[in-house]
């Protein structure tokens, strides 16, 4: 029973995914955007599933000198994703490389958008000395900056993400059970197992793969669930003939 409910909903998870584009450009016309972002898929290598590909050495697009590119271990990509923090409230920093001034032999702009995608909150950029030379907040008091130095090669771009609470939506996957309730505490971030008679309490996730399991005996269990990505989960609560009670349940941050 408990495979055959997992295979049937495997198709409703749902994906957080927050992305920033930055443009560096000159004078020529010629634009380059830098893709950067957050994505619970994401790891910390390329995630060719995500649109991601590493790019060989500096290659200026006609008829423009300049070139830009985000370093992901240190190769050359044209976006970056990164995995989504157990929390709310956070900021990740991404290093972005331009092409000597050598090969360009002019100065060049980075220009943004403005209002900001959803969840992020404010971005900075600032060089690779940490911000000893240049260092802007990104906003709507304008639209681009010229940088001029002719040393300069990495940049550094700050995004402050503010994801909304996580939600927790229940699906009863069988009869209601009297004897047995499970509840989302959103303060605390755990859910509550309460059973008249002793039972086995097991969580899985969309996949198959077991996350918790634990004895409970009449009372209740606290389960905490912050770690968990967003998704669809399945608690799986046996009683001692036998019986199983389903809940699926969904993280949504």
């Amino acid at each position: 029973m408990v495979a055959s409910i997992l295979l049937v909903i495997t198709s409703t998870y749902a994906q957080r995914k927050v992305e920033f584009t930055i443009v560096v450009e000159d004078n020529s016309g010629v634009k380059i955007p830098i893709i950067l972002g957050v994505d619970d898929r994401a790891t910390d290598s390329l995630d060719s599933n995500l649109g991601e590909q590493f790019l060989p050495p500096f290659h200026p697009p006609a008829p423009s000198a300049i070139h830009a590119v985000v370093l992901v271990e240190n190769q050359f990509c044209n976006k970056s994703y990164r995995r989504i923090l157990n929390q709310n409230k956070f900021s990740l920093e991404y290093t972005i490389k331009v092409n000597h001034y050598s090969e360009r032999n002019a100065p060049f702009f980075f220009t943004w958008e403005y209002p900001f995608p959803e969840y992020i909150d404010s971005a900075k950029i600032m060089d690779g000395l940490g911000g000893v030379l240049y260092s802007f907040p990104l906003d709507s008091t304008k639209k681009s900056i010229l940088i001029t130095n002719e040393g300069l090669v990495k940049y550094n771009l700050v995004l402050w993400y503010n994801l909304p609470p996580v939600s927790v939506y229940e699906n009863e996957q069988e009869p209601k059970n009297e004897n047995i309730s499970i509840e989302y505490n959103k303060e605390s971030g755990e859910l509550i197992v309460s059973s008249k008679e002793k039972c086995l309490i097991q969580i899985y996730n969309s996949l198959a793969n077991k996350l918790w399991a634990g004895d409970l005996n009449v009372g209740y269990e606290s389960i905490k669930i912050t770690s968990f990505a967003s998704g669809v989960y399945f608690v799986i609560i046996t009683d001692p003939i036998g019986t199983i009670t389903t809940k699926r349940f969904m993280i949504s941050r």
